[in-house]
């Protein structure tokens, strides 16, 4: 179930949802809009990749459902991590996912996205954690997410994380508000997800 996500009366974000589902329920509506609108190659970027789960759960999921060429890139904090995510990944033998895990920061990363992802998977701490910068790194997520962002939040951070998305697409040349189709998609923490 989605709905339009208003700040107040007077003040709606454009075409932006607010999933009430779970995570697998917002990815594979996400990568069913994609299926039927004809693509068979997608990319997939996690700036919160940590042990590479959630990105492996996702690409497999795209897989499952029919496309053929996957990028998946998970970015991870430290060394370690993007050790046991390319580990992980590695178990996953299908010549159609290409796998890439580095060591690298929300901002940085989506600076080398030049072409953009389909699907743009990050954690609402990681806007929050921005080092007072949530607003500019939220416009950024919206330059690379070509379809569709999706951010895990805990209920309690789900206000906050909304209006840093809202003050978003409101900046004057927010390429995000520019395409009407493009989606936000808030869903809560759960264990699948990380």
């Amino acid at each position: 179930m989605s709905i339009s996500l208003s700040l107040s009366p007077s003040a709606v974000v454009h075409r932006t949802a607010l999933a009430t589902d779970s995570f697998g329920a917002a990815i594979d509506a996400a990568l069913r809009t994609l299926r039927d609108r004809g693509r068979r190659a997608i990319r997939i970027v996690d700036l919160d990749s940590r042990s590479g789960k959630r990105l492996i759960r996702v690409a497999e999921r795209a897989r499952a459902l029919g496309f053929l060429s996957i990028e998946a890139r998970g970015c991870a904090r430290s060394r370690l991590a993007a050790q046991a995510a390319r580990r992980a990944a590695a178990l996953h033998k299908d010549h159609a996912i290409g796998w890439h895990f580095d060591v690298t920061a929300a901002e940085p990363a989506l600076a080398e996205e030049e072409d953009g992802a389909d699907i743009v998977l990050v954690s609402a701490r990681t806007l929050t954690n921005a080092n007072g910068h949530g607003d500019r790194l939220a416009r950024a997520l919206f330059d690379v997410a070509d379809d569709t962002l999706v951010v895990t939040t805990p209920p309690e951070a789900a206000a906050h994380t909304v209006n840093v998305l809202a003050d978003a697409l409101r900046h004057p040349g927010a390429r995000g508000a520019a395409h009407p189709d493009r989606r936000a998609i808030l869903v809560g923490t759960d264990a699948d997800a990380r």
